[in-house]
C-alpha cells in the first residue's frame, strides 16, 4: 500500500464518524503507528484537514463546524479502480450499446490508473468476458442529441420507425427520463401527437429538429408511468398476475426481482409470483419464457393471452393438426 492510498484510507476511516483510534489506523492501513502520525501530519498542514483527537472516545474526526472537509481531487482505492475498470470493459465490449466510443478517455485514464498499481490493463482485460444478448445498434450521433435534449430541456423534432407495423412517424417528443433496460436504451417522452407519455427505443429515433422549451413533469408523475406497471411499456398498474412457478423453475425465479412491488410466496412446494402490470405483453412474453415451468392462475384474460399464444405455437409445428 503506498502512501498515496494510505492518505485515502486514513481520510475514508475518519470521515466514517466512528472516531477511530491510532491503533484501528494502524490497522487498517497495515503499518506502524509512527507512520499512521506522518499521515497525520500531511493531512492537516498540505490538505488544510480540520483533524482533531477526541480523549473521551480515544479516536479522531474532524471539525466540520465552519466548513464541511473533503481530500481535493477524485479519489478511489484500488478495490474501487479494479471494479470501475471491469465496468467500463462490459461497456466497450458491449460494441452494440453503441456508446462505448463516449467513454474512451476514461477509459485511457483508468487503463493509466492500473499501470500504476502494476498491473497491465491488456492481462485483465483478458479475465473479462462480456456477452450481449439481444443489444441493438444505435447511432452515436442521435444517442448524443437524445441525452443532450433531455439534460438541457429540449424539444425533440423525429422520425420515428415503429416495428411492430415497420411505419414510420414524425413526432414532437418532450424527453423526460432515458432508460437502459435489458442492454437495450428507451427515451419516456410526452408525445405532442398523442398528447401523453410514450416509451421510444432509442435506435428507431431519426433526430430532425432541436428546439428550446420541452414541458417538465414532476418525478412522482414519471414515476408513475414508468414504474407502477410491469416492463419497460410498463403505465399505470391497473391488474395484479398470479403466476404459480414450478420446480426447477422457481429455483431461479425465488431470486429475482420482476417488479419493485411483487408479492413472493410458497403454496406447497410451489412458488407463487404476483406482479402489478398495465401492458400484458411483456409479462406473457416472461411467462412463454418458462414454459412449462409456470402457469397462469389469474386474471383469466391473460391466462387467455398466454393459452392463445401457445396454440398458435403449437399450430405451426403441428400443421392442420386440430387444437
Amino acid at each position: 500500500m503506498n502512501k498515496s492510498e494510505r492518505i485515502f484510507r486514513f481520510h475514508r476511516l475518519v470521515k466514517s464518524g466512528r472516531r477511530p483510534s491510532l491503533k484501528k489506523i494502524a490497522y487498517e492501513l497495515e503499518c506502524s503507528e509512527s507512520t499512521v502520525n506522518r499521515i497525520k501530519q500531511t493531512l492537516i498542514y498540505y490538505f488544510s484537514a480540520p483533524l482533531k483527537y477526541d480523549p473521551s472516545a480515544n479516536g479522531y474526526y474532524y471539525d466540520e463546524s465552519v466548513e464541511k472537509f473533503d481530500l481535493p481531487g477524485f479519489w478511489l482505492s484500488p478495490d474501487e479502480i479494479y471494479a470501475l475498470f471491469v465496468c467500463v470493459q462490459v461497456i466497450e465490449k458491449n460494441q452494440e450499446v453503441g456508446i462505448s466510443s463516449i467513454i474512451n478517455p476514461l477509459s485511457s485514464k483508468i487503463e493509466e490508473i492500473i499501470k500504476g498499481l502494476g498491473h497491465s490493463p491488456q492481462d485483465l482485460k483478458s479475465l473479462i468476458k462480456v456477452m450481449p444478448l439481444y443489444s441493438r445498434v444505435l447511432r452515436k450521433k442521435d444517442f448524443s442529441k437524445v441525452c443532450s435534449s433531455l439534460v438541457n430541456r429540449e424539444i425533440i423534432e423525429v422520425q420515428y420507425y415503429k416495428r411492430t407495423c415497420g411505419s414510420k412517424s414524425l413526432r414532437k417528443l418532450h424527453p423526460q427520463r432515458i432508460l437502459h433496460y435489458k442492454d437495450n436504451w428507451y427515451l419516456c417522452a410526452y408525445c405532442e401527437k398523442h398528447k401523453e407519455f410514450r416509451v421510444f427505443s432509442v435506435e428507431n429515433i431519426k433526430i430532425i429538429n432541436i428546439e428550446p422549451g420541452a414541458k417538465i413533469f414532476s418525478k412522482e408523475k414519471i414515476d408513475l408511468f414508468m414504474e407502477d406497471g410491469f416492463g419497460v411499456f410498463s403505465g399505470k398498474a391497473e391488474h395484479t398476475a398470479k403466476l404459480r412457478f414450478f420446480e426447477p423453475n422457481l429455483n431461479w425465479v425465488k431470486d429475482e426481482i420482476w417488479h419493485k412491488n411483487q408479492n413472493q410466496y410458497y403454496d406447497g412446494k410451489d412458488l407463487i409470483l404476483e406482479i402489478p402490470f398495465s401492458n400484458p405483453t411483456e409479462l406473457v412474453m416472461e411467462v412463454l419464457r418458462h414454459g412449462e415451468g409456470v402457469v397462469v392462475e389469474s386474471p383469466k384474460f391473460l391466462k387467455d393471452l398466454v393459452v392463445e399464444k401457445l396454440k398458435k405455437n403449437l399450430k405451426k409445428y403441428l400443421g392442420s393438426v386440430s387444437l
